[in-house]
């Protein structure tokens, strides 16, 4: 088995086969059964549980690797894609929030907060938040377009229009992610 899995968080696994989940999750909790305090093999299991449709155990195994390393923002990030798709938006929020405490200069996770903050109708602090993505990694297309769509649900058509058309410059010179 991948000693990867000890050693680093995952966001995803994308396993083939129900089999290699159950593989996985196997081996790290026997792992878990030595070294209970392994913040990635938490995380790992939790992503395990998570694509094979396990989202109690997920959770659970989430908050608990969160718990032991409190300065991996993995956990947090992983939690908050976990809440939003269980629609839960205002725990998805906070999960983002602290995976921005711990790791404030990550674009992406700026994106998620922001994704999340546009399904509650929290439009401004969304457009915030695409916008501190912007400072942080400025060649992503896409990001440009999400601000475009919050401008303009604002009413903010000059914005808008300004987004979308830094969004076709980039995404025309491929850098569209």
């Amino acid at each position: 088995m991948d000693n990867e899995l000890l050693i680093k968080s995952y966001r995803v696994l994308m396993y083939d086969a129900l089999e290699d989940y159950e593989r996985v999750i196997a081996y790290l909790s026997k792992h878990l059964q030595a070294d209970p305090a392994n913040s990635h093999a938490l995380n790992n299991r939790a992503v395990a549980h998570w694509e094979i449709g396990r989202t109690a155990e997920a959770l659970a195994g989430l908050r608990a690797a969160a718990t032991i390393d409190p300065t991996n923002a993995v956990p947090h990030i992983n939690a908050g894609q976990l809440l939003e798709k269980l629609g839960r938006l205002s725990e998805a929020i906070a999960a983002y929030s602290l995976a921005l405490q711990r790791r404030p200069g990550e674009a992406a996770y700026f994106r998620c907060r922001a994704f999340a903050l546009r399904k509650g109708g929290q439009l401004d602090e969304a457009l915030a938040d695409l916008s501190r993505a912007i400072q942080l990694e400025p060649h992503f297309a896409w990001t440009y377009a999400d601000r475009a769509e919050c401008s303009r649900r604002l009413d903010r058509r000059r914005e808008s229009q300004e987004d979308m058309e830094v969004f076709q410059q980039l995404a025309s010179a491929g850098r569209d992610g």
